[in-house]
């Protein structure tokens, strides 16, 4: 079994945090730099959301949710980005696990989120947690749909 373990971004963190971004955007589909320019949406990550970050035993990011929540404001928190390094390994599981733990405490009444509807890889972690679809979003650029999920605690 592999030695990872989460942690709370700290702004020490931020170089590798940003590269771990720019690595993992590129994943998406289409990449989140094709939609927005990537170095304020890090920005906005860093200075607004809740990071979990996994990391390896050499302290190397190998996972990240960032999430906003605000029960105050917000009856759900919204998760904007999740991304590994390394699939099927359990690190979505842990992260996501971790994410709940922590709004369930802020008196969050659970999670929503967004994700293309052909990424299976999302489908299939969100599935697992209970997450149900709620809606759908067209897209006339890519002309897939976005499938909105939410977890009720």
């Amino acid at each position: 079994m592999m030695e990872i373990s989460n942690f709370y971004y700290q702004p020490e963190d931020f170089e590798s945090f940003k590269n771990f971004i720019l690595k993992t955007e590129k994943e998406f589909n289409p990449p989140i730099s094709d939609r927005v320019n990537i170095d304020e949406y890090i920005n906005k990550l860093t200075n607004e959301a809740v990071i979990i970050l996994t990391k390896n035993k050499n302290h190397e990011i190998i996972g990240t949710a960032c999430f906003y929540c605000n029960p105050k404001d917000f009856e759900y928190a919204f998760l904007s980005y999740i991304a590994t390094t390394l699939n099927n390994q359990g690190i979505g599981s842990l992260l996501v696990n971790d994410m709940i733990a922590y709004c369930k405490k802020l008196g969050a009444k659970g999670i929503e989120t967004q994700t293309w509807e052909n990424n299976n890889n999302s489908l299939k972690l969100f599935n697992k947690f209970n997450f149900e679809i709620v809606g759908k979003k067209s897209n006339r650029s890519t002309e897939t749909n976005s499938i909105i999920l939410r977890l009720i605690f």
